[in-house]
């Protein structure tokens, strides 16, 4: 070759300048993140458009659960100690808990179930905090190391939605997230 570079480098190359010549790039999309909205309480929230796993959505008919999904591997009857009549359907690493027929909580332990925004388990705390574009309000509700409890954003939902809804992220030690769960404050 005697230091001189092979026609095709060279015809590649010049294709590549002729085919974007008089041409702009796009500018990049500014992505918008999560918590860049506040509740009427001024806490930070998240997009009622999140509250879903890998298209299985709260308020969802049970029957659109399962003809995306399957048949459960387990169902969960209703506690016998409970004043709701809450059931669950078990997927794997994903606990669907219904009531009257629709979905009301998602309970999700695998990388596999994420929101549309990436939200999902196996993010650090610098990947989920990369997506929510800030850290959330810390809780001390629950027994994990780490735990984020997040309102919907979406005032125009009727009240026992946005009212009652939370996105809860939790975090093992090493900040590392091990759950995501949609949940909802039972009367």
């Amino acid at each position: 070759m005697n230091g001189i570079a092979p026609r095709w480098l060279i015809f590649t190359l010049a294709s590549v300048l002729l085919a974007n010549c008089g041409t702009e790039a796009a500018p990049p999309v500014a992505r918008m993140h999560l918590l860049s909205s506040t509740d009427s309480l001024g806490e930070a929230c998240i997009p009622y458009r999140e509250f879903n796993l890998s298209k299985v959505a709260t308020e969802a008919p049970l029957s659109a659960v399962v003809d995306l999904l399957g048949e459960p591997e387990k169902r969960l009857p209703v506690a016998p100690e409970s004043d709701i009549p809450v059931s669950g359907f078990v997927y794997p690493g994903l606990i669907v808990y219904h009531f009257n027929e629709k979905v009301a909580e998602l309970y999700a332990t695998d990388s596999m179930w994420e929101t549309p925004s990436g939200l999902r388990v196996g993010l650090t705390d610098e990947e989920l905090i990369r997506i929510l574009g800030r850290v959330p309000r810390a809780t001390d509700r629950y027994d994990d190391p780490v735990a984020y409890e997040i309102p919907v954003c979406d005032q125009n939902l009727p009240p026992e939605i946005w009212t009652a809804t939370l996105f809860v992220i939790l975090l093992n030690g090493d900040g590392v997230v091990t759950a995501l769960s949609i949940e909802r404050e039972w009367p």
